[in-house]
């Protein structure tokens, strides 16, 4: 089977989701699967590069293109379906033809623009609450929240990044969140609770795809 895993970061930086994605990605590999990656763009490394035996591909996004990425940093991927990288994947997946795509964080967002108009089955990773959490924490003042609102998210998410980028986070998550519940074949969770709250502030409490 050909898996193309996409992911918002992977090694060599450290963190756990980009530790699962890597281990994922080697046992599947292991296990005789024709596994890619594909992940964010980033100042100093290769766009593309093995890890390994794993082909690893980074994508642009519009901010990272040559006339607008300005200094070199760490980059993140944008809450929503940005279009450089939309553009990489639709190349990707002409050249390689997944027979499935698990994609993780929001670069999902990206992932679900881009399989539109296919019949690619999507798998999508829930590590955390990034699909309808701007903050991807599911936390307000400190204690659980109870799910997405407009204001409060707007709020939440403007002390946590600041104004107005917080906003635009909130904006974007929101805006994405239909476009893959609709795209998604089945979810992935890491534990039964993130299950639970993609089915309360994903799916709207009224059930959603098999969950693994």
């Amino acid at each position: 089977m050909r898996i193309l895993l996409a992911s918002d970061h992977y090694p060599p930086f450290v963190g756990g989701a980009q530790r699962q994605t890597q281990l994922l990605a080697q046992e599947l590999h292991a296990r005789g699967h024709d596994v890619r990656v594909a992940t964010v763009w980033h100042d100093h490394l290769p766009a593309a590069s093995h890890d390994g035996p794993v082909p690893v591909v980074r994508l642009r996004q519009l901010r990272t293109l040559p006339v607008l990425r300005g200094p070199a940093r760490r980059r993140d991927q944008p809450p929503f379906p940005d279009p450089a990288t939309v553009a990489g994947l639709r190349r990707l997946l002409r050249e390689f033809r997944p027979d499935v795509v698990h994609a993780a964080g929001w670069f999902a967002f990206s992932a679900a623009a881009a399989l539109t108009g296919t019949d690619i089955p999507l798998v999508y990773s829930a590590r955390d609450y990034g699909f309808a959490c701007a903050n991807a924490t599911l936390l307000r003042h400190g204690t659980a929240c109870d799910g997405p609102a407009p204001l409060k998210c707007l709020e939440c998410a403007g002390d946590f990044y600041g104004r107005p980028r917080g906003w635009i986070a909130v904006g974007g998550v929101s805006g994405s969140a239909p476009l893959l519940r609709r795209r998604v074949t089945a979810l992935h969770a890491v534990s039964s609770y993130v299950a639970s709250i993609a089915e309360r502030d994903l799916y709207g409490g009224v059930g959603g795809p098999p969950v693994g």
